[in-house]
């Protein structure tokens, strides 16, 4: 048993103008598709940089340690393009797309003077060209990392935006822009630099974990730091991470006067070089009352999520999501523990008044699944997951206990 694929809802954010906008000004970069085999990526970077470099990246890839990769990294342009935007341009542009919208609405919310974004961590600063491009608006890109300085500059000079890079670190902010305060930062992967994750292991529910964390837990002092330097602008911020991670950002959010806004959650996958999938949370906070979300975060992150019927099928975390937001009408049947030599595997089966069934699947290890079936399907479900635990009995791979028997 292992983790499965998690689905994010990015319903309302893909797709349209924003989508569009993003994919013109990311043409004008000449990136390599990061969704294609490895084989397929590296034969077109060596026909774009010198092969000595193309090996060198690749080793380090390959696990050979390599102290100083930014050198090469960051080396020009168009090792940069190759090296960090390439390798995830799936990504890259996923989360981008879903940035935009809410940047648009942050910068409508604020005076003039506001009318600017901080992309934070910003490294070679491609994100700062596109969305300043898109957006049309200023970005100051702000690195700790001495090499990526004037590269976000050769990338807003091909897509057409208005971007200043600054060799700064996140707590050095508002202090290097004068106590500017922008509509908006952003980030892509660095959020992780000043708020630390403790998976929560040996868990059935994401939900739960959560809510023992928001219990539990307090914010990294840097986080907390952050937001109150930082108030009132809005953060939005993509990592990569599951969803027990917003609940890390959250304890310093809401501390600092912060929360996550209406539709300010997806949980997805994306896709680097070789089509090799990354979990990516994307989140957006505000100090807005106006524009909080009153839903739990967990299930803000996949919102909106199907209504129930006859043949849907779902595997990810958003099943879990759909199991929470129906249990106020479920009925349970049955619920039945599999124990493997690796994980822990809770089934459960269900009625939903008069006119549907299901079956309900989590793990210990993060599998979730659920499928809904008509009500005169419930014997069927009932006689596969019997023959099921049967075979996982008879080949000695599982340990089946029934915690609810059926009546």
């Amino acid at each position: 048993m292992g983790k499965k694929k998690r689905e994010g809802n990015l319903e309302n954010t893909t797709g349209g103008r924003d989508a569009r906008d993003v994919q013109r000004v990311i043409r004008r970069l000449g990136l390599i598709e990061s969704n294609q085999s490895l084989d397929a990526w590296y034969a077109q970077a060596r026909m774009q940089l010198p092969e000595a470099s193309v090996q060198r990246f690749y080793d380090f890839k390959t696990g050979k340690r390599d102290a100083d990769i930014y050198d090469l990294t960051y080396k020009d342009f168009d090792h940069a393009r190759v090296f960090h935007v390439s390798w995830s341009s799936q990504a890259f542009e996923t989360e981008l797309t879903w940035m935009i919208p809410r940047l648009r609405a942050a910068l409508s919310r604020v005076e003039p003077e506001r009318r600017f974004f901080i992309e934070l961590g910003s490294g070679h600063g491609a994100a700062a060209a596109v969305i300043s491009a898109v957006l049309k608006v200023p970005v100051i890109a702000v690195d700790p990392q001495p090499a990526a300085f004037g590269l976000p500059e050769l990338f807003a000079a091909r897509t057409g935006g208005d971007v200043t890079s600054i060799t700064a670190s996140a707590k050095d902010l508002p202090g290097v822009v004068d106590g500017r305060i922008p509509a908006a930062i952003f980030g892509l992967g660095v959020f992780r630099y000043f708020q630390t994750h403790e998976h929560e292991n040996n868990s059935f529910s994401f939900m739960n974990a959560m809510d023992h964390m928001f219990a539990t837990h307090v914010p990294d002092a840097q986080s907390l730091a952050f937001f109150q330097a930082n108030t009132p602008a809005e953060m939005i911020f993509s990592e990569s991470g599951c969803p027990d991670y917003l609940a890390e950002v959250l304890l310093g959010a809401r501390a600092a006067g912060y929360n996550l806004s209406m539709g300010g959650a997806a949980d997805t996958k994306v896709s680097l070089a070789g089509g090799e999938l990354r979990d990516s949370l994307m989140f957006h906070l505000t100090t807005k009352e106006s524009l909080i979300s009153v839903k739990h975060p967990f299930i803000e992150m996949f919102q909106p999520l199907p209504e129930l019927h006859a043949g849907l099928s779902v595997e990810g975390t958003a099943a879990e999501a759909i199991r929470i937001v129906n249990n106020p009408d479920i009925t349970t049947i049955e619920t039945t523990e599999v124990e493997f030599s690796d994980g822990t595997l809770n089934t459960e089966i269900f009625t939903i008044g008069d006119h549907f069934a299901g079956l309900y699947k989590t793990s210990n290890l993060g599998y979730r699944s659920i499928k809904i079936v008509h009500y005169n399907e419930l014997p069927r479900i009932q006689q596969d997951e019997d023959r099921e635990n049967e075979n996982f009995t008879d080949n000695q791979e599982a340990l089946i206990r029934r915690l609810v028997l059926r009546p």
